[in-house]
């Protein structure tokens, strides 16, 4: 029995090599064969474009972008310094305030924008993003207002010789809308510190309830009510569209142990969890053991009442 198995895997992969090969030697006569065609259904025209999504395309020209349908028709006129592609009947679209900072000793911007943030509609109703801090009046109290953000590409020159690079260059396929809302990723200039806000389809931003941030820093877009943060301090967790949330502890176990520096427990800590999908999202859990010093990180999966599944 096991002989016969063998044959006739090896016949199997005999045909199916010779079955590969045909079409190689069938080239060869026909040197058409293979050859792919296309018809243009739009002329080359645009300094950039992105894709087609509900049959309107962001593209760019002299500059500006707007937006055309698949006959290439301008449904939206060039009048945005950054546009991106629709979803869900939104696309976010930028509004520069400056365009340059130029150059000096300090600092080499190849590339530089600040803009004004928002979204439009397919009429293109447009509807701006507030910053629920863009000011701070005389007794420090939050002022809301336009949200202003950096699209960069700058060079730092230090005292000493050394030199530090920041970049944050808009992306085709970031700055989408996900059931509702939408997830924009940015870069400080100088400090080179990562933001991510989320934002709902009115234009304001998801915020906790206790204050202008979210409990942490978003990791994953919105979905199935939930939104995947992470805390500066290491710890992940998740807040809801009314800022809702919660954070996961470290979890100790075991003895405390007597060491030379004083004692030590050990302890489990949930350092980034994701989207849900399903009602099940992919966990990172942090182990450290007292009793040897180690660490290891293991990936589960929780259930929307965060238990181990």
């Amino acid at each position: 029995m096991c002989k016969l198995r063998k044959t006739a895997a090896l016949l199997l992969a005999l045909s199916l090599s010779f079955g590969l090969a045909a079409p190689a030697f069938a080239a060869e006569d026909n040197p058409q064969r293979g050859v792919l065609s296309y018809t243009e259904l739009i002329a080359p025209q645009y300094e950039d474009a992105g894709l087609f999504i509900d049959g309107l395309a962001p593209v760019k020209k002299n500059g500006k972008w707007g937006y055309i349908d698949e006959s290439g028709t301008v449904v939206i006129d060039f009048q945005y310094d950054y546009a991106w592609r629709f979803s869900e009947g939104y696309a976010l679209v930028a509004k520069a305030i400056a365009t340059s900072a130029g150059n000096d000793s300090e600092y080499d911007y190849t590339y530089y924008m600040e803009a004004e943030i928002g979204f439009i509609d397919r009429d293109n109703h447009y509807t701006a993003l507030v910053d629920p801090a863009a000011d701070y009046d005389s007794g420090w109290n939050p002022v809301p207002g336009p949200l202003t953000l950096t699209f960069h590409d700058v060079v730092f020159h230090y005292p000493n010789g050394d030199t530090d690079s920041s970049r944050f260059v808009p992306e085709e396929e970031t700055w989408l809308f996900h059931n509702g809302a939408a997830m924009l990723k940015t870069v400080d200039p100088e400090s080179g510190y990562a933001k991510q806000f989320i934002y709902r389809a009115d234009g304001t931003r998801i915020v906790s309830q206790n204050g202008i941030d979210l409990l942490g820093t978003p990791t994953g877009p919105l979905n199935e009510g939930l939104i995947p943060i992470r805390e500066e301090g290491g710890r992940a967790g998740y807040v809801d569209v009314n800022g809702n949330g919660e954070i996961f502890l470290e979890e100790p176990f075991g003895p405390e142990i007597t060491t030379d520096w004083g004692t030590d427990q050990s302890y489990r800590s949930i350092y980034h969890a994701t989207s849900f999908n399903q009602g099940l999202a992919a966990a990172y859990q942090h182990t450290y053991d007292a009793a040897t010093g180690d660490g290891t990180g293991l990936i589960g999966f929780l259930d929307k009442n965060y238990n181990w599944v």
